[in-house]
């Protein structure tokens, strides 16, 4: 009983870490024993809070070892993911298709969508390169920036710091990735900027033909360097303060073998911080844990 209520305890304490977009609705209690491997079955398929949150108390709960102790950490979980005002498949269908109707892009390369107020960035390769909208199709403002040139890929930055949400956007043309304000002012970028700066170094960076970027729930990032006639074959890996700090596939070179890549493309974290990549000369997608270990392959 003492146990149960000191679990309780610390589960009352990290509340906040159990929180989720209100799109998932996680019900657990449907099934009557829990093993070990079901709670890493939930880990893999549901949503990145529940992954933290159970790898977090896994080990406790199996050290008391007691089912009425686990039954209760998964109701209290399941109390707070159904949480919300969820919307079905088919209202957010009916409002994409609303939104796409009533809407002319013209080269759109790219989205991103930020969950927390319900926006979508379009980005395009003609003027303006980006667009946000809400969800509903309501249009909320343009970007009048000119420090793109061949805008490839969008990604939302969530982590916080004086400029709030940001955006970043792989540059080709300029053959580096760009940071922008939620209304298109310029921050900074990675990598050397500029029509002729592509290359190989590490230190300065350079990058040639940068095509992806994803972020871990560390703010950790990873940006596939390699595309059509490019010279790069790798994954750059920054820390959450933009420091390099890790490559994969170091020779550079294709290859075909786990962390060895031939035209790494897109890219993309899942809720378990796992790095996807698709490597496309290899007609395959690489699965990479957050800290450089090859997991498995699709082919």
């Amino acid at each position: 009983m003492h146990q149960a209520l000191i679990l309780l305890y610390i589960l009352a304490t990290q509340r906040i870490r159990l929180t989720t977009p209100h799109d998932y609705h996680v019900s657990l209690l449907g099934t009557r024993h829990f093993t070990r491997e079901h709670v890493r079955t939930l880990c893999r398929e549901h949503v990145r809070t529940l992954c933290s949150c159970t790898l977090s108390f896994v080990a406790m709960v199996v050290n008391f070892n007691g089912s009425s102790i686990l039954l209760i950490f998964i109701a209290f979980a399941t109390v707070e993911f159904t949480g919300g005002k969820p919307r079905s498949c088919f209202q957010r269908q009916y409002i994409l298709d609303d939104f796409l109707s009533g809407s002319t892009f013209k080269d759109v390369t790219d989205i991103g969508i930020n969950h927390e107020e319900e926006q979508l960035f379009v980005l395009q390769r003609s003027y303006p390169f980006v667009t946000i909208w809400k969800t509903d199709s309501t249009f909320l403002l343009e970007w009048d920036t000119l420090d793109l040139k061949y805008p490839h890929s969008l990604t939302m930055d969530a982590s916080s710091d004086i400029f709030g949400t940001t955006v970043w956007i792989t540059d080709m043309a300029d053959h580096c990735i760009k940071q922008f304000t939620y209304t298109g002012n310029f921050i900074k970028s990675l990598g050397n900027c500029g029509p002729h700066t592509n290359g190989s170094g590490l230190n300065p960076l350079q990058f040639d033909r940068v095509t992806g970027l994803a972020q871990n729930s560390k703010g950790f990032m990873y940006a596939t360097d390699g595309d059509i006639g490019g010279i790069n074959n790798r994954i750059i890996v920054f820390d959450s303060h933009l420091r390099l700090i890790d490559v994969w596939n170091k020779n550079n070179k294709p290859g075909s073998g786990p962390l060895e890549f031939n035209l790494p493309h897109a890219i993309y974290v899942d809720w378990c911080d796992r790095v996807w990549i698709t490597d496309t000369n290899n007609h395959r997608i690489q699965i990479i844990s957050s800290n450089g270990t090859f997991l498995k392959e699709w082919k």
